[in-house]
């Protein structure tokens, strides 16, 4: 049997050192009667979009996994979506709230396990409480992805089969499946004649073998009888069942030379690039965006095709960021008008609103020495946002005109 040892004790949410990752908040909850701590990672440029709405990410254990997935997502800018992170503290309770059923029999039951069972009670305080807070105080859409380690993987599980459409992607690492006499296996039988349908999920199992021995395959681990592999033989049973009865994308990896302690930061990487693997810009795409020399409406065409792509697997309309559009317009701007012009053109068709959208195409018709659109363009700015630097603007413009 393989186990996540917690540790006990006073707890004082302060003392968890994430104020530079992400900002303490808390809800009293009604279901589990206590008052509930999480933390909050906003994205890096959510300052900067004030219509912008995110996909959100819930990490169980919060305290102990915020930090590595944020460094994670830092490094990967551009090739996963910026999200909205929310992680749960599970420091207190965490065996009560993060396991289904409860397994004590009052003899000899190891403290770790005692007091089990408040999954169900968990799942009403994520799903009627924390969720709709999330919601209503921040910028999020329903595109959420749930990440639990050991007790949080089975945790993560279990709500894949009982409640598949809460979340949308799940990674469960290296879960607890052992749980219960693989209760979760059991439960996924009774499944056989109604296929899961929801989007991705990705599941690792750690090596938890006594010599940490590279040279054990999977195939060794589903034969082996001792106590070391019982949590790995029970995630492989799962994983086979799972993906014989569901139409969801479902990958799975084995780290043979990582532990149960030293595997969820792998995890995450490892998960999160398998979950978005569809959402940066292939490398064809890529040239032509970059290429000052290619076709402004092949360009532009390959970016709207790329944000089709991304609204279907969302779930909900993608546009391209306006600053990342803007930023292009600018940098060909002066050798290569015809582009910038596509660029300008393109966040204005996306950003009917956005005074910013209409004052580049005017910076651009500046450049081009065209003072007459240049201020048809700014008087759209102005009307939109009554900013008396467009209108300054306007003037001399319009006075340089005139001479």
């Amino acid at each position: 049997m393989t186990v996540c040892l917690q540790l006990q004790g006073q707890w004082n949410p302060g003392n968890e050192k994430l104020w530079q990752i992400g900002h303490l908040d808390s809800i009293y909850s009604t279901t589990l009667n206590e008052t509930r701590h999480f933390w909050v990672h906003l994205p890096n440029n959510y300052e900067l979009s004030e219509r912008q709405k995110y996909p959100v990410v819930f990490i169980l254990d919060g305290s102990v996994h915020l930090n590595g997935y944020v460094n994670y997502e830092s490094y990967k800018r551009g090739a996963i979506p910026e999200m909205i992170v929310v992680a749960i503290s599970n420091r207190l309770n965490r065996t009560r709230d993060l396991t289904p059923t409860n397994i004590d029999d009052q003899n000899g039951t190891p403290p770790w396990i005692r007091g089990s069972g408040g999954g169900t009670h968990f799942t009403s305080f994520i799903k009627s409480e924390l969720i709709p807070y999330i919601n209503e105080n921040y910028p999020t859409t329903n595109y959420r992805t749930l990440i639990g380690h050991s007790f949080g993987g089975l945790f993560a599980i279990n709500l894949l089969i009982n409640y598949p459409d809460l979340f949308r992607n799940y990674i469960a690492i290296d879960p607890s499946l052992w749980w219960d006499n693989e209760l979760m296996l059991e439960q996924l039988t009774h499944l056989e004649n109604n296929p899961l349908s929801i989007n991705k999920v990705f599941i690792t199992i750690a090596n938890n073998t006594a010599k940490m021995s590279t040279e054990m395959t999977i195939n060794d681990i589903k034969h082996d009888t001792t106590s070391f592999t019982e949590s790995m033989r029970a995630t492989i049973k799962c994983i086979e069942k799972l993906e014989s009865i569901s139409q969801s994308n479902i990958q799975w990896k084995y780290y043979a030379n990582e532990n149960h302690q030293s595997v969820p930061l792998l995890s995450i990487i490892d998960g999160m690039n398998y979950l978005y693997e569809w959402y940066a810009f292939n490398g064809d795409d890529l040239d032509l965006i970059r290429n000052p020399n290619s076709d402004p409406i092949k360009t532009i065409e390959a970016i709207k095709e790329h944000y089709n792509a991304l609204s279907e697997n969302f779930g909900y309309p993608v546009l391209p960021e306006e600053e990342m559009i803007n930023d292009g317009g600018y940098m060909f701007m002066d050798d290569f008008p015809d582009k910038a012009y596509q660029f300008f053109k393109l966040n204005i068709e996306n950003y009917p609103f956005s005074a910013r959208t209409y004052a580049a195409m005017a910076d651009f018709y500046v450049s081009q020495e065209n003072e007459e659109k240049a201020i048809y363009y700014l008087k759209q700015a102005f009307a939109l946002s009554k900013n008396n630097e467009y209108k300054s603007r306007i003037t001399e413009l319009e006075k340089a005109k005139r001479e």
